[in-house]
Formats: C-alpha cells, structure tokens, sequence
C-alpha cells in the first residue's frame, strides 16, 4: 500500500476506521504507533487473508471486520525493504517486522508487515516460519494500471527465473481472479499473489 495516497485526516474518523476494525482491534492499537497507519496495517492484513482464502473458497466475500486480527510482535526499530527481499534469507524477528495471526473463513493465518514512510507491505502465510516465503517491492515511475500491470509480472517473472533456473514461465488467471504460475508444460502448484497501489508493486510466492 501506498501510504502517499492514503488520508489521514478521513482514515481517523470513526465512520471510516468502524469499516475496517473492531473495537477489540482498536483497543489493542500499539501505542506508538499513529492510528491511521495502524488501520492500514490492519487492512493489508485482511486483504492478504482475504486473497489467501480466495483460493481455498472462490465464493468468499471480502468484510474486512469479519477477520480478526491479533498482534503479537511489534518492531523495536524500523527497517527499510530492499528490492526482491526474500523472507526466509533475513531476520524474521519483532525487531525488524509487526507480527500475528488472523482467521478468516476457518484458517487461521499469521503475517509479518513492514511499515516505511512510503509504504506498507504484508505476507501472510499457514505457519508462522514463513518457510520458502519470498516476496518484494519495487518502484515505478508509471503509475497506469497496464503499467504496473506489466511491471509487477515483470518483477515476479525475474525471481521466479532465479530460484528455478532453466524454466518458462508464464501467468494465466484463474475463474477468480488470481494469479496462476505456468511453464510450457502447464500450470504448477506455486501460489503467487502480485499487488500494485500507487508507485509500489510487489510479489510474493511459496517454493517447496
């Protein structure tokens, strides 16, 4: 998400943030952190819940209240993203990233996010290890939807390419909406999700 694009004054007010939280969620706001990001941080997570559930259960809905969030770890210092940055390679600890669990649908699903200035950026994954979890964030200077389109295949095409060298690889799109992985003798099991919001677009997929 785009943090550059985002209101504060509007995302403060009750009427907006009631949408996106709970009571019980925003009684548990950290307390350094503004309340504007933390409802953003807050929806990044639904959003990849949602997505993630998506393709367990196609016919699922989007209520973004109706998926609890808990945190358990909060950063000791910030940390900026490096472009393509593989989860598992780094420090995956609450000094570098905001962590927890949420459930949605039955599935219960734990996330790290980073929050810049710029930016937030949350993965979501079934265990809390994030084992062969890679994700990234790039900048563009065209911000068009074909774009950013483009470019976020790009960039997910590239390091797809450079974890499994010597493969072919192409997206289709599911009856849903998301992302499917291809080679030229059809489609895999990796899942992939790709996002664009403003100047940032970035991946995430599973290995193994």
């Amino acid at each position: 998400m785009d943090l550059n694009l985002t209101d504060a004054d509007r995302t403060n007010q009750s009427r907006f943030y009631a949408k996106i939280i709970t009571l019980a969620e925003l009684q548990a706001i950290p307390y350094d952190l503004p309340l504007d990001r933390y409802v953003w941080l807050l929806w990044t997570v639904k959003e990849a819940c949602y997505k993630y559930c998506k393709r367990l259960k196609p016919d699922l809905i989007f209520a973004p209240v109706k998926i609890p969030v808990t945190l358990t770890a909060v950063p000791q210092k910030s940390m900026a993203i490096e472009d393509a940055y593989p989860l598992q390679e780094h420090n995956i600890t609450p000094e570098n990233f905001f962590a927890g669990q949420a459930l949605f649908a039955d599935t219960t699903l734990f996330f790290r996010s980073l929050i810049t200035n710029d930016f937030i950026a949350t993965v979501v994954a079934d265990e809390d290890e994030f084992k062969n979890v890679y994700w990234g964030i790039r900048d563009v200077a065209d911000q068009s939807a074909e774009s950013q389109s483009a470019a976020v295949r790009s960039l997910a095409l590239e390091r797809l390419k450079a974890f499994l060298p010597g493969q072919q690889f192409h997206f289709n799109k599911s009856h849903v909406g998301y992302p499917l992985v291809a080679t030229e003798t059809g489609e895999t099991n990796i899942p992939l999700s790709l996002a664009h919001h403003g100047r940032f677009v970035s991946y995430c997929f599973k290995l193994g």
